[in-house]
């Protein structure tokens, strides 16, 4: 069964600044390995068709970080870090977090989580404008 995930748009909606479904998860990082923490994107998860890849510049690198996936050339790409968010018959989520809500719709998850981190390591900041636009093919 395929769950179509909504988008609520506005005129005040920057979808089309985060959300870049065709880009690689290499593409995502190379965009926000020079970003502020906070930038993120949304893309269209490859590995699990009908989910979204959140992919986030953080601050710092993940507490329990391993050095087998890390890239030793670039210390800034451990700072993207990356989140499954999943359809489900409500709405979307968060894979993996317990503490969070499933939202109507993706926009909704993501200005939620521009107010409050929640089981994000910092909040989402909203971009000004298109992000990496040299990076996408």
């Amino acid at each position: 069964k395929k769950v179509r995930v909504n988008f609520i748009r506005s005129k005040l909606d920057k979808i089309r600044f985060w959300y870049m479904p065709t880009i690689t998860r290499e593409e995502a990082i190379t965009i926000l390995k020079t970003q502020l923490p906070g930038t993120f994107i949304v893309r269209d998860s490859n590995s699990f068709p009908g989910a979204f890849g959140l992919a986030l510049k953080v601050s710092s690198p993940p507490q329990n970080n391993n050095s087998s996936h890390k890239s030793a050339s670039d210390p800034n790409t451990e700072l993207v870090r990356h989140f499954l968010i999943e359809p489900t018959a409500k709405g979307v989520r968060l894979k993996g977090y317990t503490n969070e809500p499933v939202f109507a719709s993706l926009s909704a998850l993501i200005y939620q989580h521009t107010a409050t981190a929640l089981a994000l390591p910092t909040r989402l900041v909203l971009p000004p404008a298109e992000l990496g636009t040299g990076a996408r093919k």
